[in-house]
């Protein structure tokens, strides 16, 4: 993995990307969300098609956390009583 694939993303949600993973902001207070790609070439290909173009709110995940800061989301998952 090279520094630029590390670069800076258009997605406000992309955190890094790191051998198979590409961590993103969690949807839960003080996490992230880590998707864990078959190979490595596969997680750098999700990168280059959503993460760093314009093109990132056509990530379902993106879409989900759209949903969440658009007052969709009908859960509050900042507390789980158990």
């Amino acid at each position: 993995m090279n520094l630029s694939e590390n670069a800076r993303a258009a997605c406000p949600y992309y955190k890094k990307i790191t051998d198979r993973e590409i961590q993103c902001e969690g949807c839960v207070q003080r996490a992230r969300l880590v998707f864990v790609f078959r190979t490595k070439a596969d997680a750098i290909s999700h990168k280059r098609e959503y993460c760093d173009t314009l093109r990132w709110s056509l990530c379902p995940y993106a879409q989900m956390l759209n949903e969440k800061y658009s007052g969709g989301w009908t859960h509050d998952f900042k507390r789980v009583e158990g």
